[in-house]
């Protein structure tokens, strides 16, 4: 016998299932296997063959009948002696709890029956049949059963064949019910009564027909299952044919199992509901606390009736019963989309159908997503960079086979890129991911793509529709443009390799001939339009000024601050341990220490070192303790206020070493936080006003990224650092004149949200922008954008990562390493980078900081062709000794090295740079510089204003190069 099901309170562990659908087969004819111990299967599934491990179809088997019919005793059928003999043996002699649930009987039932029929007998230990089964052929009866099953089988296929063939359900009324229906009027829900339950419950042993006034056998109505309607356990029978409606096809109700006449499932959620009152009856002797319990039943069988009747609202409201729908949306659909679709319907109860369609649709291009990329890193590894490429390697059949031991979900995803992806979701995502001021207008445009991996041929619907945008998202090269380009590239129509090529010419012409005119466009040897060509010169055009480097550069500041910025005031570092950290610095950058907050000034919650050379100040904090100890509270002698060493474990623990806080000096700290938060930036701390026998300093912080924040800073203080803090004269012997800081550069998942972020608070104006083509090797890049103040002297560029290249970009790792955006590195100016660089590698071995390999002879090489007399042979021949990594533009001679990593992780680190030659400021510039000057005794000296030059476009690769190689080494890449 095969594990039962649960029934409710009534468990009836004894009840036969088929163990392949679990159809109750308690009271069917059905198979048991021979072979296999405790397995059975109904009819439908023995035809089909149906097994489950260990069972195999071929196994031999014998057929179980109804043994419904008595053998010992009137009320106890052959099959519930069996069970009865069963229980006692699984559950001891004693045990007729457990043995009286086994069968479905009365505990002390079980026991009288067993005790009467199977031990105080005659022939014990033979059982002896009841008294009242004097007289009682039991052949006959087993006979007159199996006569009428067939009968009734039989009646039931004429049934099915014939439409005038009505079924008749009997109705009968019981004691007690149409009282309390009265009484309760129908409260357990619309539709609900005891009268409901007792119509819908399945026939119980003693409800069978009459045969001879000894014994009911009429076989249940379930014997015969309907493939049209609800025939299960506990329902009438089946509805015939002719009252289906005409609108349901057989086949598909036969696919369904849904009678639309009865508004019934073959197989109904929760089919065993009626088990829990099947066999109840109202009788006038019950008690009160009966009845309570036997309502409280019916209570039960409505609440689960209003689950399925749910349930069954809910596939005819989604029209899941359309089986044509469903089957054209599986064939539009790949067979891993299938897979993913069928397990997103468990989330389809959850959700109203428009929403739960986005979600799927969604998920489905994100794998569809998910999927091209991962064709195209395959290419990539192959050294495929044109789709021609991958159509010639295809041709000639000598592309590499997949590994034998590649996960299967592989080529499953390689083959969801060939379905499409929804045309007014993706033209919504692409416009979206634009952000500019006519996507607008271009949702009510149609949109054309280029079909996926198919080179020159998938051209042909992209050459066949004009005036519509073009999907650039999957094309190859478009991960390495601009948002501004992709732009242009969408709404007039270039392909983004064909764009880069047009790019390319322009830049040649450029470097040839100093300046680009119209003409000079229109001439390039390209197959377009003569108009669009004049819209290219013009974005170009506008372009121009931001590409540091371009020949012909003419910087223009459009001085857009929203309130006066001056200069950065310091740079606070969060760390562990805030006294060798601060020592360290101090040795490796020829800092000396100024202030200091720690328990020896009564600080109680911190220690912090404030380090400093000319204008450059670094402040190294670390927490004493976490929650709960006497640092928290508010009077632990803190300097700032806000302090919460809670927080300051959880950035070190999540970052390690790092800067918490770049301080800028403001006109008012208080007018710069209430404009920056009212454009959209992200508060921490308003105003407060710190002050000591040197002055005073208003200070207040908004987020700058991640968990660094920008602190502005403004008041008329003459000490070192912030009120609070004592004031510490302990000079470094070693001075290496590093003046200032001259940009600090944040690393972030998405350039364009920070830098929307950043304009949007400060206004500061965009000073340069990266692509991947200029920064970055064959490998791995960035896309970047440096952001400045009016008097540019507060520079922050901000970089993210390219996707899609052979190995994962510099960016992406840092990102990774310190758990999310962060500042990145620090670069620091000094007037002459040779005797610095001389001063720190002479601490190096005893300290200091290491820097990262050195360029390679090749580099150095070709650099006097690419500064010319920019620097003497002198200069040059130092460069190559220390190191340096040397760029020229039309602003002038950069020269710059970096260290290696810092901390623990490979996250921050600090960059040499001086710049010779440079271009002087603009006009605007210098009247900014000077006018907030005036105005703020700590702004900027205006003669320390300068043209701030390149960045080391031409050095970006060898920096990566480099990188490369230290992460390699560290294996983190």
């Amino acid at each position: 016998m095969a594990p039962p099901v649960p029934l409710g309170t009534r468990t009836g562990r004894g009840l036969y299932h088929c163990d392949y659908c679990h159809k109750d087969l308690s009271n069917a004819l059905h198979i048991r296997c021979a072979v296999c111990p405790d397995f059975d299967l109904c009819l439908d599934c023995f035809s089909v063959g149906a097994a489950i491990t260990p069972h195999s179809s071929d196994h031999a088997y014998k057929v179980v009948g109804n043994l419904s019919f008595p053998i010992y005793h009137p009320e106890w059928g052959a099959d519930e002696e069996i069970l009865l003999v069963e229980g006692v043996e699984l559950y001891g002699l004693g045990n007729w709890e457990a043995v009286g649930e086994h069968v479905g009987r009365d505990p002390g039932e079980a026991r009288a029956h067993y005790m009467s029929v199977y031990v105080e007998t005659a022939c014990f230990p033979d059982p002896q049949p009841s008294p009242a089964m004097a007289g009682v052929d039991i052949q006959a009866l087993i006979d007159a059963h199996r006569s009428t099953t067939l009968n009734k089988m039989a009646s039931a296929r004429i049934a099915l064949a014939s439409p005038a063939a009505t079924p008749r359900v009997k109705s009968e009324s019981t004691p007690g019910a149409a009282a309390w229906d009265a009484a309760n009027g129908g409260a357990m829900g619309p539709g609900h009564s005891p009268q409901r339950a007792a119509d819908s419950r399945a026939p119980s042993s003693a409800e069978r027909a009459p045969l001879e006034s000894v014994r009911k056998l009429e076989p249940e109505a379930n014997i015969l299952q309907d493939p049209l309607g609800a025939g299960v356990a506990g329902t009438p029978a089946a509805a015939s044919p002719a009252e289906i409606g005409a609108k349901v096809a057989l086949a598909e109700a036969q696919q369904t199992g849904y009678n639309l006449k009865r508004n019934e499932f073959e197989q109904e959620y929760d089919h065993e509901a009626e088990c829990i009152i099947s066999e109840m009856e109202f009788r006038e002797e019950d008690s009160e606390e009966v009845v309570a319990q036997k309502l409280e039943l019916i209570a039960i069988y409505n609440r689960r009736l209003d689950e399925r009747d749910q349930r069954r609202a809910f596939i005819l409201d989604r029209g899941l019963l359309n089986v044509k729908r469903q089957a054209a949306m599986d064939r539009r659909r790949s067979a891993a989309e299938r897979a993913m679709a069928g397990q997103l319907r468990a989330f389809a109860r959850y959700l109203p159908q428009a929403q739960y369609e986005a979600l799927a649709d969604g998920m489905l291009a994100e794998a569809r997503l998910c999927a091209r990329i991962a064709e195209l890193q395959e290419y990539r590894a192959l050294g495929l960079r044109t789709f021609e490429e991958v159509d010639e390697l295809e041709a000639s059949g000598d592309r590499p086979r997949r590994k034998e031991n590649a996960p299967p979900s592989q080529a499953a995803r390689m083959r969801l890129n060939r379905v499409p992806i929804d045309e007014a979701r993706l033209q919504e995502h692409l416009l979206s991911g634009l952000g500019f001021a006519h996507a607008a207008m271009s949702l009510h445009q149609k949109r054309t793509t280029v079909e996926e991996g198919r080179g020159t041929s998938g051209l042909a619907a992209w050459r066949g529709k004009r005036g519509t945008l073009l999907d650039i998202t999957a094309l190859p090269d478009a991960e390495v443009l601009l948002q501004q380009e992709r732009h242009l590239c969408a709404s007039e129509r270039y392909l983004p390799a064909q764009y880069l090529a047009i790019k390319a010419a322009v830049l040649e012409v450029q470097e040839r001939r100093g300046v680009v005119t119209p003409g000079d466009v229109t001439a390039l040897p390209f197959k377009v339009d003569v108009q669009r060509m004049l819209r290219l010169y013009d974005f170009f055009s506008g372009q121009a000024r931001k590409l540091v480097g371009a020949k012909g550069f003419q910087r223009h500041n459009p001085l857009t601050d929203k309130f006066p910025i001056h200069r950065f005031h310091h740079f606070e570092f969060y760390c562990g341990d805030a006294t060798n950290t601060s020592r360290r610095f101090g040795l490796g950058l020829g800092l000396s220490q100024v202030a200091k907050s720690d328990q020896g000034t009564g600080n109680q919650k911190f220690a912090s070192y404030v380090m400093r050379s000319n204008q450059l100040i670094f402040t190294f904090t670390a927490p004493y303790n976490g929650a709960g100890g006497e640092a928290s509270g508010p009077d632990a002698g803190s300097p700032v206020p806000w302090y919460d060493v809670d927080a300051a474990h959880t950035f070190n623990r999540n970052h390690g070493l790092g800067v918490r806080a770049v301080g800028i000096v403001v006109e008012d700290a208080a007018e710069a936080f209430r404009i920056s938060t009212a454009n959209g930036g992200i508060p921490v701390q308003p105003p407060t006003r710190l002050a000591d026998a040197r002055g005073s300093l208003t200070v207040s912080e908004i987020v700058l990224y991640g968990d660094v924040v920008l602190r502005f800073l403004s008041g008329d203080y003459s000490g070192s650092y912030l009120p609070g803090y004592e004031e510490e004269a302990r000079p470094s012997p070693r001075c290496f004149g590093i003046r200032r800081a001259d940009h600090a550069v944040g690393n972030v998942p998405d350039l364009g949200a920070q830098v929307d972020y950043l304009t949007r608070a400060l206004g500061l104006h965009d000073f340069a922008e990266f692509t991947a083509e200029d920064v970055g090797t064959i490998d791995s890049g960035l896309n970047s954008m440096v952001l400045a103040s009016n008097n540019e002297m507060v520079l922050l560029p901000v970089n993210e990562p390219t996707r899609g290249t052979r190995r994962k970009s510099q960016i992406q790792t840092f990102l990774e390493q310190n758990g999310g955006p962060g500042l990145q590195h620090l670069a620091l100016k000094t007037d002459d980078v040779f005797a610095t660089l001389r001063a720190m590698r002479a601490v190096g071995d005893a300290g200091g900081f290491e820097f990262m390999p050195r360029p390679s002879d090749a580099y150095y090489r070709d650099l006097p062709s690419k500064v010319g007399d920019a620097l003497t042979p002198e200069q040059l021949s130092e460069a190559e000794e220390l190191g340096l990594l040397v760029d020229r533009d039309d602003q002038g001679v950069l020269l710059q090295i970096f260290t290696k990593p810092l901390g623990d992780r490979p996250t921050v680190f600090v960059e040499i740079i001086q710049r010779l030659c440079h271009i002087q400021p603009s006009e605007e510039t210098l009247r900014a510089a000077r006018a907030t000057a005036q105005a703020c005794p700590l702004a900027a000296n205006p003669d320390e204003v300068g043209g701030c030059g390149g960045f080391g476009k031409g050095n970006f690769s060898e920096l990566f190069k480099s990188i490369e190689v230290y992460e390699t080494d560290l294996g983190i890449n």
